[in-house]
């Protein structure tokens, strides 16, 4: 972490990717450049502003002070790493992930599903970045909470938790639950029984009613 001080306070700011959180990064993306082939950046004030701990101080700093630092910070900061490939972490917050989307349950899959095809309809674009908090609350929220989701506003119960996470584990386990919510793989753990029901006394009747004047009438037309 990189400290600064000023006659004023001090501030501080992530010194590597790992010390950003989630609900940072979301706030930061909010602020990027797209250029023409879709590669995403951050103008150096926006970033610094995003992710800074005391924002006043470091607006009253002196701004010849600020552009060096921000030179030096971004250095030490290093290029924003390519998340999709990026592994998604074994453990966080304390819990293993789920490894198979199909070994959650159905609300679980339907909620992830419902808030994609929200954000394709309003934006008609699907960005696991935008939506990784609510995307990892969801399936995160009975491994946590050790209790099972039946309603999906529960899951602002552990957003702060989700959001408090780094995004160098966030971002890349985002994306694994999104790359695999439609290739669902059958767990074997649901045994069902298919029974077709018979017909009752008044249906076979009608049935064979209908049978006889269809071969009546056939008989007839071919005479």
């Amino acid at each position: 972490m990189l400290t600064a001080t000023t006659n004023l306070g001090s501030f501080t700011l992530p010194s590597a990717w790992f010390e950003i959180t989630l609900k940072q990064f979301a706030a930061l993306y909010e602020k990027r450049i797209t250029d023409e082939e879709g590669k995403v950046s951050f103008n150096e004030n926006d970033a610094a502003k995003s992710l800074v701990s005391d924002l006043n101080v470091y607006n009253q700093a002196d701004a010849s002070e600020i552009e060096y630092l921000l030179k030096e910070w971004l250095n030490t900061l290093g290029p924003m790493p390519d998340w999709l490939l990026e592994e998604a972490p074994y453990t966080i917050a304390g819990v293993r992930p789920p490894v198979e989307i199909g070994a959650c349950t159905q609300l679980q899959v339907e909620s992830a599903k419902m808030i994609v095809s929200d954000m394709i309809e309003e934006q008609n674009t699907v960005d696991y970045i935008v939506l990784a908090i609510p995307m990892i609350a969801i399936f995160l929220y009975p491994l946590i909470t050790k209790k099972p989701l039946t309603d999906t506003d529960q899951i602002e119960e552990i957003i702060p938790i989700i959001e408090a996470l780094p995004v160098t584990e966030g971002l890349p386990l985002a994306a694994f639950f999104l790359l695999n919510l439609h290739s669902l793989k059958r767990t074997m753990t649901l045994s069902f029984n298919v029974e077709y029901p018979k017909p009752s006394l008044k249906s076979r009747l009608m049935t064979k009613c209908r049978n006889w004047w269809s071969s009546r009438k056939w008989r007839r037309s071919a005479q």
